[in-house]
Formats: structure tokens, C-alpha cells, sequence
């Protein structure tokens, strides 16, 4: 499977799960209150930010999974 059809896959997985409903979980998170940031020093610094969620999942999936969903890959 390529690592683009895991990503989906994993987000078909992921909205199913929101789908169903875990009242426990959306508390959790509506209790999550960010500030806004801005990524001014860690550019200044040479860091590279990605632009959305999906970049950050792909490069994680990459970077840290060896571009292989553990439960998916084959």
C-alpha cells in the first residue's frame, strides 16, 4: 500500500471513530485551549515548518514510522 493510501486510509479510520461519538474525549478536547503562536523563531532559526495537519502526519508517518502505519502496512 502506498504511503498516501495509508494516510487515507488512516483518516477514514479516524473520522469513523469521531463519527461514533466519545463523549469522554470530546470534553478533553473541548477543553483544549491553545493561544495563538506564530513560528517566527524557529524559522529564524533554521527549523521548517509544515503548512497543514495532513504535512505533519506524512512527515511523522516518514520520519518516525519508517513510512509504514503500524496495523496497515503489509
Amino acid at each position: 500500500m502506498e504511503l498516501g493510501k495509508e494516510v487515507e486510509k488512516s483518516h477514514e479510520i479516524n473520522k469513523a471513530r469521531l463519527r461514533g461519538g466519545d463523549k469522554e474525549v470530546e470534553k478533553i478536547v473541548a477543553n483544549w485551549n491553545f493561544s495563538a503562536f506564530t513560528s517566527e523563531r524557529a524559522r529564524s532559526l533554521g527549523f521548517i515548518c509544515e503548512e497543514s495537519m495532513d504535512e505533519i502526519i506524512r512527515v511523522h508517518i516518514e520520519d518516525e514510522l519508517g513510512g509504514k502505519i503500524p496495523g496497515l502496512a503489509k
